[in-house]
């Protein structure tokens, strides 16, 4: 299948050396095998997802059209089907093609299992955090192809916060004291303010418990689940310092004044990149181009606009240049620095 012009070569793995058919022959054959993976799949991922027209499984397929698969990462696959399988029916009337093209969503447990469906041409693009993007490009040899404006906006960036009175005054002295972290899986909330620390030549070492003293060289961490959960414990004096998006700073504004006022940022972080669309390493570059096209013109039509908010309300997707790459090229440098250390 097709898609890009213009990739980043520092964010592509070149294909595994067993896959010796050329691409586009490959694809073509996997229009048979598709049918077998993606059914099985689906038994797992939405047993009960029903589709307007087809059975519970949540796909069908003719072997004589040709298929755009969107996939999503998530463990709750009735949640993300209905916007997922929106932005792959749209995608399937708008490439170009001398076949019909029929859109299917594939929503896999966790980027392992992404991972093998994006190896095995059983996925054509997702939309990832960057962390999860450059994992996929790491064990896939996935690519990096565009960024994507989720929520209407580009880019946030993590804040570390401690108490108004505090004596810490930024993250260089945070060694022998605790900071909050949301969970293992959160970008703003966790990825990348460790990251960033470890990235200072700081140490880290999870708490069993937030009531725990760290070493006095170390900077402790413990999880709080929510955001709200974090801000509260910073404020109730049960960890020194914690960390989320800026946007989760400006809304606690709104939710609860007093809280926030009793805060005060020490760090800020460099841009982070919202969300990235990926698609397989060796995707053939005619198909790239193509949905490349209909991605990036989306945003200028009303039915396109109407998908997109559907979407996770997408703004537009664009571009991967100037700013965005450096932003890229900034969060590729923490993940190599600490991804794996928590991973």
């Amino acid at each position: 299948m097709p898609l890009f012009s213009g990739h980043l070569p520092s964010f592509r793995r070149p294909a595994a050396p067993d896959r010796g058919l050329h691409a586009l022959n490959r694809h073509r054959l996997f229009r048979i095998r598709h049918l077998l993976a993606l059914l099985a799949f689906s038994t797992l991922v939405f047993p009960a997802t029903p589709v307007s027209g087809q059975g519970s499984e949540g796909v069908s397929h003719d072997p004589d059209n040709e298929t755009i698969v969107v996939g999503r990462v998530s463990g709750n696959p009735q949640r993300h089907f209905e916007a997922v399988k929106a932005l792959a029916d749209y995608l399937a009337e708008n490439l170009d093609g001398d076949s019909p093209v029929t859109g299917e969503a594939l929503i896999a447990a966790d980027l392992d299992s992404m991972s093998t469906h994006l190896q095995n041409g059983t996925v054509d693009m997702i939309s990832e955090t960057p962390f999860g993007a450059l994992a996929l490009v790491e064990s896939a040899g996935a690519e990096i192809v565009l960024r994507e404006w989720k929520g209407g906006v580009p880019s946030y960036r993590s804040v570390v916060f401690v108490r108004a009175e505090s004596q810490l005054e930024s993250i260089e002295d945070l060694p022998g004291h605790i900071i909050a972290f949301e969970d293992a899986g959160s970008t703003s909330a966790f990825l990348v303010p460790y990251a960033v620390l470890r990235d200072r030549g700081l140490n880290l070492t999870q708490l069993v418990s937030p009531r725990e003293t760290p070493p006095s060289d170390t900077i402790g961490y413990a999880f709080a689940e929510k955001e709200l959960n974090i801000a509260h414990w910073v404020v109730s004096g049960v960890t020194d310092a914690g960390s989320f998006s800026d946007s989760d700073w400006e809304e606690l504004a709104e939710t609860s004044p007093e809280m926030r006022e009793n805060l005060k940022i020490i760090h800020t972080t460099e841009p982070i990149i919202r969300s990235l669309v990926v698609v397989p390493g060796d995707m053939p570059e005619a198909r790239k181009r193509d949905l490349k096209r209909v991605l990036l013109g989306m945003a200028t039509s009303a039915a396109g606009k109407a998908v997109l908010e559907r979407y996770y309300k997408v703004r537009k997707f664009d571009e991967i240049t100037g700013e965005a790459a450096s932003d890229l090229e900034w969060i590729r440098r923490l993940y190599e620095r600490a991804y794996h250390e928590v991973n």
